[in-house]
């Protein structure tokens, strides 16, 4: 049964990761005083990307992980080549302050191998052992089609990166839809075909030859509208935090709580 499993990572495509950690986070004050956001202390003492970089790196299907800073990038690149060095890199997107991830996004994906698998992440979000492992181990089910992880939800909030979507089959995605049925939990899968449109459509916004956008989200409306195919995937509310001001961690402190519990069972 091990051999069976072995042979099936080996043969899976390597999943390249980029983490967007460039945000200021200003509802975070006085926590991101001298910090980046990612870097927060979670309930158990861990930074925010040092709990996600500690699963990502124990997963065989990851190849590259990249973290794209901006505000504080001299403490996120210190902490990353200090605790992470050989496995990680960061990259700095000198217009964090100015314009929206979208940059971020793209500054990540030029540092990809071209060819492979991608995953989109936002690094103020926490994720679960079990989530992230989910993410990962669709990389073999994206080869037709990207894929948006998020929550099937009735209630949306003004700020959610809200899913319109015919069954699982997305049709827009940002924020202000009517009739929207999910919210993005911020993580997305891309498979080599969708890379390629993607990296060419935030060139062409950059270079201001599509409508500026403001989250990497909505540039995904882009991506339909060239023909790329994105799916809905679920991801249980319980195995992801967005994580915005004081209210978010004493929700997370709950939640990780829970999950500690389920891991040891």
């Amino acid at each position: 049964m091990q051999k069976k499993q072995h042979h099936r990572e080996a043969s899976q495509p390597k999943l390249h990761i980029i983490v967007l950690a460039a945000g200021t986070g200003s509802r975070l004050r006085p926590h991101t005083e001298n910090l980046p956001k990612v870097m927060i202390p979670l309930p158990d003492g861990q930074p925010l990307l040092g709990h996600t970089l500690s699963l990502l790196v124990k997963d065989p299907l990851v190849g590259d992980i990249i973290i794209v800073g901006g505000y504080e990038y001299d403490v996120l690149r210190c902490y990353v080549e200090t605790q992470w060095n050989g496995r990680c890199q960061t990259v700095f997107n000198p217009d964090y302050a100015v314009k929206g991830p979208v940059y971020s996004v793209l500054r990540g994906l030029e540092q990809c191998p071209v060819g492979g698998f991608v995953a989109i992440m936002n690094g103020d979000t926490w994720f679960s052992r079990s989530a992230l492992g989910r993410v990962t181990s669709m990389t073999a089910d994206a080869v037709g089609a990207t894929l948006l992880f998020g929550l099937r939800a009735t209630e949306l909030a003004a700020d959610d990166i809200k899913i319109l979507a015919d069954e699982d089959r997305i049709q827009r995605v940002g924020k202000g839809i009517d009739g929207a049925q999910m919210i993005s939990a911020g993580c997305c899968l891309l498979p080599p075909r969708a890379i390629a449109r993607l990296r060419r459509i935030l060139t062409f916004i950059e270079s201001g030859h599509h409508q500026e956008v403001e989250t990497w989200h909505e540039a995904l409306n882009h991506l339909l509208e060239s023909g790329e195919t994105i799916e809905f995937r679920s991801l249980p509310r319980d195995e992801w935090q967005e994580i915005d001001d004081e209210g978010d961690l004493a929700k997370l402190a709950h939640r990780m709580s829970v999950c500690r519990k389920a891991d040891t069972t």
